[in-house]
């Protein structure tokens, strides 16, 4: 959760810089005040939130092994090799 929110600021601080240094970008200005970054900052907040809450729902009926597992390639080599038999 931290880590979106702190890529959030990251972003805002960007386009800080960007109006700032470069006076804006190709399309125009990327901040358009106080309001625009109050509010991407709480869209980030809320979508830190929601992806934390679907995090630990999902590692808590998930173990450790299965994940893993998954990532290595594990149930797909054991579906190619278990097809038809019991």
């Amino acid at each position: 959760m931290f880590g979106g929110v702190a890529l959030g600021a990251f972003w805002e601080i960007y386009e800080f810089l960007v109006d700032n240094i470069f006076g804006g970008s190709l399309a125009g200005p990327m901040q358009n005040g106080l309001e625009d970054t109050m509010l991407d900052m709480m869209f980030v907040l809320a979508g830190s939130i929601i992806v934390a809450i679907i995090g630990v729902f999902y590692f808590r009926h998930h173990r450790k092994e299965d994940i893993v597992g998954s990532l290595n390639g594990d149930n797909a080599l054991r579906s190619l090799t278990n097809t038809g038999e019991k």
